[in-house]
């Protein structure tokens, strides 16, 4: 990837980040979404007004699951969030 590219990728991850921070509408709308696979969720994204690919989600989520330390699951508030809806999740941490 160009380095162009990357910071594309990243401006529009950026993006993605402040408007989920910034507007609960768009927080709900992405948190009730039913998706099944990757492609699902890219062309959530893009009717969305997002310019993200499969492999921008895919790209920062490790290969294998890592647990949660203690800390972490004290913070789990309970529920599912599962692929691929879960992609879109570990781009706004």
């Amino acid at each position: 990837m160009t380095l162009e590219l990357e910071r594309s990728r990243k401006a529009e991850i950026a993006r993605l980040k402040a408007d989920l921070n910034m507007d609960p509408a768009l927080r709900t709308r992405f948190s009730g979404a039913t998706l099944s696979s990757a492609e699902e969720a890219v062309s959530f994204l893009q009717s969305s007004g997002y310019q993200i690919s499969a492999s921008d989600l895919t790209a920062d989520v490790p290969a294998r699951p890592v647990p949660l330390d203690d800390k972490a699951l004290d913070a789990v508030a309970g529920g599912f969030f599962g692929y691929p809806a879960g992609l879109i999740g570990q781009l706004v941490r």
